[in-house]
């Protein structure tokens, strides 16, 4: 299986007048058309939807998205909200919600802040700002404080070298300097942890994890633990682990979404939306390789609500959305 996206195709304004039409009749036609609207939505890349969403506008005077939650219901309505929104849309609602809400939701803050490009998460700061008319950072810094505080703002600074360069000599370095800031000193200097780990693009962070382990006798990951604590020590934990593997990242992610007491559905369409066009089928790939169960079959038998199943489309990488005839969305990838 494949876990290389193929690139998007070209949009074409034809179409997208089309497919927005088809949208328009399906949502206000006579009963809602679940499968017109879920063949138009999954089957179009990011660009595309939202040049249909314009096209919409422009033609019937009216948001897709009011008429999306007008029309639909439930984790359907959540799934089309999603796929219907620009992605630093989805990104800065999720971050209010995650500083705003009722207690702050560190794991999902950390987990947009460490996953998403500069440009993403530039996007996503503007977007913010657009709609809630205060600055992300603002909000973080009335949310959270001290030295994780630090870590979030360096990683939302958007200043991370985003090459697959990698320089033995900086890596033997910063390894060098890790030490010195951690296992060697009465104290730790996060500040060092923080300015290396929130700069340096992975593959470089790669090698200097290994020149820390080859120098020092102890993996980053054994070291963090030692040397922190709290939320402080997770945001690095989760960035040693997007490290080694981004694709194990998320794979655990999801199967958190997915067991224990309900199914966490908001972090469940966020992962499968948000990734469906980057590296979903890896993803996949590593879920299966830790839990020797298709995530597939998770989704299926843990989701008390609403999530039914979950299948891969290698040759078009589509998120559908079914809805059955008992009223339960029935997700395939």
């Amino acid at each position: 299986m494949s876990a290389v996206s193929p690139a998007p195709p070209v949009v074409s304004k034809t179409d997208v007048e089309r497919r927005a039409e088809i949208l328009r009749k399906a949502l206000k036609g006579l009963g809602t058309k679940e499968a017109d609207i879920i063949d138009v939505l999954t089957t179009s890349w990011t660009a595309k939807r939202q040049a249909i969403a314009a096209a919409y506008r422009a033609a019937y005077k009216t948001d897709l998205l009011e008429d999306i939650k007008s029309d639909t219901s439930g984790d359907f309505r959540k799934v089309l909200k999603a796929l219907s929104q620009a992605p630093e849309v989805n990104d800065a609602k999720t971050l209010h919600h995650a500083v705003k809400g009722l207690g702050t939701d560190e794991d999902t803050i950390l987990e947009i802040l460490c996953t998403r490009t500069n440009e993403e998460l530039n996007k996503t700061s503007n977007a913010y700002f657009s709609m809630f008319r205060a600055t992300l950072i603002s909000d973080i810094k009335k949310d959270t404080s001290g030295e994780f505080l630090e870590v979030l703002l360096a990683l939302l600074s958007g200043i991370r070298d985003e090459s697959e360069r990698t320089d033995p000599i900086q890596a033997k370095s910063d390894a060098e300097a890790l030490i010195k800031a951690g296992p060697k000193k009465w104290g730790t200097d996060v500040k060092t942890f923080t300015d290396i780990f929130a700069t340096r693009n992975f593959a470089q962070l790669r090698e200097t994890f290994q020149e820390f382990e080859k120098l020092h006798g102890t993996d980053i990951q054994t070291a963090v633990k030692n040397e922190m604590s709290g939320d402080l020590a997770k945001s690095f934990l989760v960035l040693v682990q997007l490290v080694q593997s981004k694709e194990e990242y998320f794979a655990e992610r999801l199967h958190k979404a997915v067991k224990g007491l309900g199914t966490a559905d908001d972090n469940l369409i966020r992962i499968l939306v948000s990734r469906k066009e980057k590296d979903l089928l890896a993803i996949a790939t590593a879920f299966e390789k830790v839990h020797k169960k298709s995530l597939a079959a998770v989704i299926a038998v843990s989701s008390v609500v609403s999530l039914l199943s979950c299948c891969f489309d290698e040759s078009q990488y589509n998120l559908h959305c079914m809805f059955n005839s008992t009223g339960r969305d029935i997700f395939e990838l």
